[in-house]
């Protein structure tokens, strides 16, 4: 605005007007790259158990409110955003029922509250199972809030993460699970999976906060 007419700022005023233009014709050109790759690979519904091609591992297909090329997946480390040809749908759909991501079904830790009682919560900080001063074992509300927290026990570190394929951390969280006999049960946390990738939802399986 300040400045005269002069080759710098025509040339940036043109890089200006080429970058409105690709924000513009984004959409269009997102669907019909969208068009060609369903057409080419075919269109995986939500819900639909695929194998990742890079390392053999499964991921859930989750419904993505945006149409573009790629597709959305719960695998064992989380969501993740991959191109269709870098997914194949797994043949026997019976599968997905048994489909547990680690990211959901292991232990980061325990908190131990003032009462007696223990809860064990994933990466994300969401509550799994809850141990009564009794102990009871029960599944937990994966948003209920956990109060009065005076310990906490770590079972693995960053960088050593189950899903990295560290076998002694996917060795201590799993015999967590089996002390506490929730090794062959369903949890309220991995029983939202499926809801989440029908609706598209991701919002349930969002990290929480460290409770305070």
């Amino acid at each position: 605005k300040h400045y005269h007419e002069c080759p710098p700022i025509i040339s940036l005023h043109k890089k200006i007007d080429s970058s409105i233009k690709l924000i513009e014709n984004w959409p269009a050109s997102a669907t019909k790259l969208a068009i060609a790759t369903e057409k080419k690979y075919g269109r995986i519904e939500p819900n639909t158990l695929v194998t990742l091609k890079s390392n053999k591992s499964k991921g859930l297909v989750i419904k993505d409110k945006f149409y573009g090329s790629y597709i959305k997946c719960f695998t064992d480390s989380g969501i993740k955003s991959f191109n269709r040809n870098q997914v194949s749908v797994s043949r026997d759909q019976s599968k997905k029922l048994d489909f547990q991501p680690m990211k959901l079904l292991l232990p980061f830790g325990k908190w131990i509250c003032d009462n007696g009682s223990e809860v064990l919560f994933n990466r994300d900080y969401k509550p799994i199972w809850g141990k009564d001063k009794n102990g009871l074992v029960h599944s937990v509300e994966p948003h209920l809030w956990i109060r009065n927290i005076k310990d906490h026990i770590f079972f693995f570190q960053e960088g050593s993460e189950p899903w990295s394929g560290d076998k002694k951390s996917i060795s201590n969280c799993l015999q967590v699970l089996k002390e506490w006999s929730v090794d062959n049960k369903v949890s309220k946390l991995m029983a939202l999976l499926p809801k989440v990738a029908l609706d598209g939802n991701i919002e349930l399986l969002k990290s929480n906060d460290w409770p305070s």
